[in-house]
């Protein structure tokens, strides 16, 4: 499934295997459910949420927030006052100058896995560089994503 809109306070939404959704205004909002999906925004205030096994959510502009679950998701984000989050086991986050990460961590030697860390940072602070991709260890410490 695919779905993409252009214009002020534009929605997007799509649900399915490997679906893909964007849009591109002010006040966007971009949603998709699926294994390998993929939602995209660019606009000021701008919204992305993805769910699923490899999902990738992406967002850009100012105050514009990206939200992922799943195994093997990744979250980005680029503009001021932006959050990228990733809270699925082996996720990644990557944000630039003025915005921030949110990640956490599973213990998975047990099952289910057990959540036992979840940690936020500005970039710039705790070692997270702008435009880098990040995970979080067991530990609750942030390493770089490969």
């Amino acid at each position: 499934a695919h779905s993409a809109t252009t214009g002020d306070d534009a929605h997007s939404a799509t649900t399915g295997d490997r679906a893909h959704s964007a849009t591109t205004g002010y006040g966007a909002h971009s949603a998709t459910t699926g294994y390998r999906a993929h939602s995209a925004t660019t606009g000021y205030d701008a919204h992305s949420a993805t769910t699923g096994y490899g999902a990738h959510s992406a967002t850009t502009g100012y105050d514009a927030h990206s939200a992922t679950t799943g195994y093997d998701a990744h979250s980005a984000v680029k503009g001021a006052n932006s959050v990228a989050v990733a809270v699925g086991r082996n996720s990644t986050a990557t944000a630039h100058e003025g915005g921030a990460i949110s990640l956490a961590a599973y213990d998975e030697n047990v099952w289910p896995p057990k959540l036992v860390a979840v940690r936020s940072s500005l970039v710039g602070e705790n070692g997270i560089e702008a435009g880098k991709k990040y995970r979080l260890t067991t530990a609750g410490e942030f390493e770089l994503a490969e």
